[in-house]
């Protein structure tokens, strides 16, 4: 009895299993890369909306109060009665932006107000701790809350320049 030998035909126009496990693990470490990156990502342009609301909300006090004969408003109630921030929306929320009387706030995206002060000292993103702030008749200073290395902290800090 004779042996015949057997050719074993490959299908040549496919991949083989280690070669798609390789692409799959490729895709896949290149995912975990990006993904921080986008949610980071997201939290800064949110936080520059805060930083723009703050801007904003500086200059819309600063006109109000040159309305009111030099006198800041006296809370952030007073200044939501005059309707200073209608069109500003906390970009972490999609509602409208809150505005809290002090320094500190709770969430990301509010805005605190403190009247008759000003800074001591340039607020620095990074660098300063806390909003050191003292009291001057006639100023204001603003305060926003943003996303900092994934906990709400202060961002910006802004005064009208002091006194009238």
């Amino acid at each position: 009895m004779k042996l015949q030998k057997v050719k074993a035909k490959r299908n040549t126009y496919g991949f083989t299993l280690i070669e798609l496990l390789v692409v799959v693990v490729i895709i896949g470490i290149l995912i975990t890369l990006a993904v921080p990156n986008l949610i980071g990502a997201q939290d800064r342009a949110k936080n520059a909306s805060v930083n723009a609301s703050v801007q904003a909300l500086r200059a819309n006090i600063a006109i109000a109060t040159v309305d009111m004969g030099g006198v800041v408003p006296r809370d952030a109630n007073e200044i939501v009665e005059l309707g200073l921030i209608k069109n500003l929306t906390n970009p972490f929320t999609n509602e409208q932006i809150m505005i809290v009387d002090g320094i500190q706030a709770e969430s990301a995206g509010e805005i605190c107000y403190l009247p008759d002060a000003t800074l001591s000292e340039p607020f620095i993103l990074g660098k300063s701790k806390e909003v050191v702030s003292q009291e001057t008749i006639g100023g204001f200073v603003l305060t926003g809350y943003g996303i900092v290395m994934g906990m709400p902290d202060i961002i910006i800090s802004l005064d009208n320049g002091g006194a009238q």
